[in-house]
């Protein structure tokens, strides 16, 4: 009975806790595989655990006991290997299907020993009894199904599905889960793609200078030909914009205040927030998560009011109490995501004022759903008609900023526009993970 109270308690206290699937992503495999040894007092059979993403979704996961007891935990993550690599073949006939491509998984064991059994061709005495999981399995590292990759304990996405953890442990475990594409694409340059880095420069940071605001980040934006900022004097039907329309979308999930409370969010705990999701200081992600603090952290502007939501309930609590409950969301729209491009558009006719002293709100990056909102004293949002060359329609939310007196005078508008702070009014369209909120009295 104390068990069903537990799953009774976490049910109750993670309302917002779910699975993500995005609509768009790759279709490759990734696996993760662990067990806990001899884990039943009974028989002392061994606990296999593990999940599969395709793409960044969680799409399979299992936690069983073993059928035979297991002489070492070699032996036993071996058999866990076996269990996750069936589960690949069948994912991968499933894709084969539904007429999709299919990759080689990848797949994650965070013991040494198993991954040297299934790379030796040659059998040994010790290791006869598992032949038919080593045939399995080295069958399918041959027929191009897998490849074994070792991990760290510390980041085995798997190990809650072989044990009870302590709560923070858990906690953190179920985070990684949601965020498993921040994690799997640690230290490669597609965790920080250059749409993100661009956007970390000309989002924010009006007042205060930015790590981000460096030469290299400022020679990307300037070699592009994409219209970023313009004035508001180019508002108006006919005029023609170089731009990347994309609907609304964020990659991550908020995860409840109740959750949030107990992690630490401040530069001051820098470390012991890289410790808790087991992320290498020296990493592309860990840069990203101290910028997104720093800009949470640095002092407001004149005129500005700034909060930074790190739970759907703290972004209502926000919004409610700046502009009330009646409230009316913008964000991007496109008809259809296929005629998503780079092209010229064009600004039709009704361009419609939506009021004035929105809250605009930045999805940051990190490792779970975190919001940078303010609202700028000055500050105008409109809704955009826009026809592309090629006929496809879109609705885009532009901010407009009267007043740039007190704005950073290195922000990257001011050099891509030729004025200075104080000057004429700025505007930008808004990103796809963005969101303005205005009263709707």
């Amino acid at each position: 009975m104390s068990v069903v109270h537990r799953v009774l308690r976490y049910l109750k206290g993670t309302p917002g806790q779910g699975l993500h699937f995005p609509a768009t992503s790759d279709l490759k495999l990734t696996a993760f595989s662990d067990s806990d040894w001899a884990s039943c007092p009974d028989s002392r059979k061994s606990i296999t655990g593990f999940c599969v993403f395709l793409g960044p979704a969680l799409v399979s996961w299992k936690s069983k006991k073993q059928q035979t007891v297991s002489r070492s935990s070699s032996e036993a993550e071996y058999r866990a290997l076996a269990s996750v690599t069936c589960e690949i073949q069948w994912l991968q006939y499933l894709l084969q299907d539904l007429q999709l491509p299919s990759y080689k998984a990848q797949v994650y064991c965070d013991n040494q020993s198993a991954i040297k059994i299934a790379e030796n061709p040659v059998f040994h005495e010790r290791t006869k009894h598992i032949e038919i999981d080593c045939h399995l399995i080295r069958q399918k590292i041959q027929e191009n199904l897998i490849n074994l990759f070792p991990v760290t304990s510390a980041n085995q996405l798997a190990d809650c599905f072989t044990k009870p953890l302590p709560a923070p442990s858990f906690q953190a475990s179920t985070i990684k889960l949601d965020s498993s594409y921040n994690f799997l694409y640690i230290n490669n340059d597609s965790l920080i793609n250059k749409e993100d880095c661009q956007r970390s420069v000309y989002n924010l940071g009006y007042y205060q200078p930015t790590k981000a605001t460096t030469s290299d980040s400022t020679n990307a934006i300037n070699n592009t030909t994409l219209t970023i900022f313009f004035l508001h004097d180019d508002l108006y039907p006919g005029k023609k914009m170089y731009l990347n329309i994309k609907k609304f979308y964020y990659s991550s999930n908020f995860l409840p205040r109740k959750i949030t409370k107990t992690i630490p969010f401040s530069t001051k705990n820098y470390s012991e927030i890289l410790k808790y999701f087991s992320t290498e200081p020296a990493s592309k992600e860990a840069q990203m998560i101290k910028h997104t603090i720093e800009q949470c952290e640095a002092p407001k502007m004149k005129g500005e009011i700034k909060y930074c939501a790190t739970s759907l309930e703290s972004l209502v609590d926000f919004v409610v109490s700046k502009i009330g409950k009646n409230v009316y969301a913008l964000a991007n729209q496109v008809d259809e995501e296929e005629n998503n491009k780079k092209q010229n558009y064009a600004i039709s006719n009704e361009i419609k004022t939506m009021g004035d002293h929105p809250i605009v709100c930045h999805k940051q990056i990190y490792k779970y759903a975190v919001f940078y909102c303010h609202v700028i004293m000055g500050t105008e949002a409109y809704m955009v008609p826009l026809v592309g060359e090629d006929g496809s329609k879109a609705k885009a939310v532009v901010i407009c900023h009267s007043d740039t007196s007190d704005w950073n005078p290195n922000h990257i508008a001011f050099q891509l526009l030729k004025v200075k702070p104080g000057g004429p009014s700025i505007c930008h369209f808004l990103n796809r993970d963005g969101i303005v909120l205005i009263s709707n009295l």
